[in-house]
């Protein structure tokens, strides 16, 4: 039996955490705001049915080192990344992604690690 659930929006919340893994949870929603997260180095959101836009906050927390968000249903373009932005690893293969790839991209030194694979351009 599958179960579907919704990410609580309350998570967004909890402003002392710093890592995330909600990873073949069988989620359906969208993905919460987490802006007041401002600690949070690492989100692990892979393996579930999320829909929608990849959510702006994503790219204003510069402590963020490690995003995960492959095989999910998110339908939409990255956003601009800081400058300061602190991110190694980005992991967004196998969504539905569209757009542009920002130019802010290269400006990533931290980053070792992308893939967006199934990206249409």
């Amino acid at each position: 039996m599958k179960i579907t659930s919704s990410i609580p929006s309350s998570i967004g919340n909890l402003t002392k955490v710093t890592k995330i893994f909600l990873r073949s949870k069988y989620f359906t929603s969208q993905i919460p705001s987490l802006s007041k997260l401002k600690d949070l180095n690492l989100i692990d959101l892979r393996f579930n049915n999320l829909r929608g836009r990849i959510p702006d906050f994503l790219t204003n927390l510069t402590r963020l080192t490690k995003v995960y968000l492959s095989y999910n249903q998110l339908t939409s373009q990255i956003g601009e990344f800081q400058s300061s932005n602190s991110l190694q690893i980005l992991r967004l293969e196998n969504n539905m992604l569209y757009g542009s790839i920002p130019k802010s991209i290269s400006n990533l030194v931290n980053l070792i690690e992308l893939d967006i694979s199934s990206y249409r351009a």
